[in-house]
């Protein structure tokens, strides 16, 4: 008990200490990415005690510049107003043989299930989140990182997994509705489909290898990276708490 309690407190400094050093605008990168190495390797209890801390500190980190965001709500009713706006699209495409009109409301599709699948994937894994900001005309979604920490990592791997599911799910259901209607359109939708499974696959791939990057392809830009990296490091450690 005595160790754990010390080992909450060192953390809790170094959490504190980070956070002062925001607070006082003298943060630099470095200091974070220690502590959360730390974290990773804590006990969960530990972790989850400490989730708020985290949170609050992720948070703080994410809005220095000044960022923009909105309500969750809000941009989870952007993509879902997306989602049927891309799907209306592409089956009035298809059935008006229009590869432009299918084309460009799949691609909708794909882009705006993606993020819809991963919130609601997060949020029955206990991964909570705080807001949206816009990056470009897509809204991203801010993760509660504490809650995201405190969880197992076989939790973790699994929300990252989820990310994978929307996008090729889209241009799948796109493929299959144009089948038999507009050729190109299904021929281009499964080239998609396979494009974006081979991604999710190097890049799971890439992760397990402890590969950062290849090419333009980053590895922690990526759902199936980081599942792939947390699989790595509970190979690692041989714990999936």
């Amino acid at each position: 008990m005595e160790s754990a309690d010390g080992t909450r407190a060192e953390l809790l400094a170094r959490i504190e200490q980070v956070e002062g050093e925001i607070d006082a605008d003298r943060y630099r990168p470095g200091p974070w990415t220690l502590v959360v190495a730390s974290l990773r390797g804590a006990p969960q209890p530990i972790r989850e005690s400490l989730s708020a801390d985290v949170s609050r500190v992720s948070r703080k980190l994410h809005l220095r510049g000044g960022r923009a965001t909105m309500p969750v709500a809000a941009a989870i009713t952007i993509e879902s107003i997306a989602l049927a706006v891309g799907g209306t699209m592409a089956a009035a495409g298809c059935l008006a043989a229009s590869n432009v009109l299918a084309l460009t409301g799949g691609a909708i599709a794909v882009t705006a299930l993606q993020p819809i699948v991963k919130v609601a994937a997060g949020r029955m894994l206990g991964v909570g989140y705080e807001y949206a900001y816009l990056k470009g005309m897509e809204p991203r979604f801010k993760m509660e990182y504490g809650s995201y920490l405190s969880r197992p990592r076989g939790a973790r791997v699994l929300f990252h997994l989820s990310g994978s599911i929307g996008s090729p799910a889209a241009a799948l259901a796109v493929a299959l509705f144009a089948r038999g209607r507009i050729p190109l359109t299904a021929e281009i939708s499964w080239a998609a489909f396979w494009v974006m499974a081979a991604i999710n696959v190097a890049s799971l791939a890439l992760g397990l290898a402890g590969i950062g990057r290849i090419g333009p392809l980053r590895t922690a830009d990526t759902s199936c990276g980081v599942a792939g990296a947390e699989i790595r490091e509970a190979i690692a450690t041989s714990t999936l708490s």
